[in-house]
């Protein structure tokens, strides 16, 4: 049985994925999260409405990264190629 982690920390790791931007979360029924991305130019993108169980195991936090990666791309195209721009000059992937 794969290991299951607590949404706290899921956000701690989806915090840490998404760095630089800030992450904002609130858990808005027992299955679905809202998240705040904010990028150091205060520019803001809310997504509603994501499932999103109390506990996660690692395929679904990595199901979670691509269902926020792709509302980004439809909602903020401009922010996800800052951010993906971002990621690979901080970290050399």
């Amino acid at each position: 049985m794969p290991t299951r982690i607590r949404l706290p920390e899921a956000l701690v790791e989806l915090r840490q994925y998404f760095l630089p931007l800030r992450l904002e979360a609130i858990m808005t029924s027992p299955s679905t999260v809202s998240l705040t991305l904010i990028d150091p130019r205060a520019e803001r993108a809310t997504i509603d409405d994501i499932a999103c169980g109390p506990t996660l195991d690692r395929s679904e936090l990595f199901a979670l990264i691509g269902q926020i990666e792709a509302r980004l791309r439809l909602t903020k195209p401009d922010m996800l190629d800052w951010l993906l721009t971002h990621q690979e000059t901080s970290t050399g992937r």
